[in-house]
């Protein structure tokens, strides 16, 4: 099996997908949409009734659907007190979110 079939991109994406939900919960209230559609998408990547290839398919759209419209998840950001801590844990955030994408899409096909 290689690095990019289908059964390890999926496990790759729900294990950043667990990941961001848990970040996302963390920021409170006013992260409430954003949260809900990350549930959304992480209920849809723990779906046992369709292969690997749908599964990932219809996350893919989901993921991209979280940054259509005004008001997307593009402007998602974690709040610290400490400066530097909130650098690095919004670059972390970035790369979840790449990983992610990578895992939905496929290397090269986004």
């Amino acid at each position: 099996m290689t690095e990019d079939a289908p059964t390890d991109r999926l496990t790759s994406a729900r294990q950043v997908m667990d990941e961001l939900v848990e970040i996302v919960h963390s920021q409170g209230r006013r992260t409430l949409g954003s949260y809900l559609m990350l549930l959304d998408i992480r209920d849809s990547l723990a779906d046992t009734s369709k292969s690997p290839e749908e599964i990932l398919t219809i996350a893919a759209a989901m993921v991209d659907a979280i940054y259509s419209g005004p008001h997307n998840f593009a402007e998602f950001f974690v709040v610290r007190d400490d400066q530097e801590e909130m650098i690095a844990a919004n670059e972390h955030v970035e790369e979840l979110i790449a990983r992610l994408l990578e895992a939905v899409h496929g290397k090269g096909e986004r």
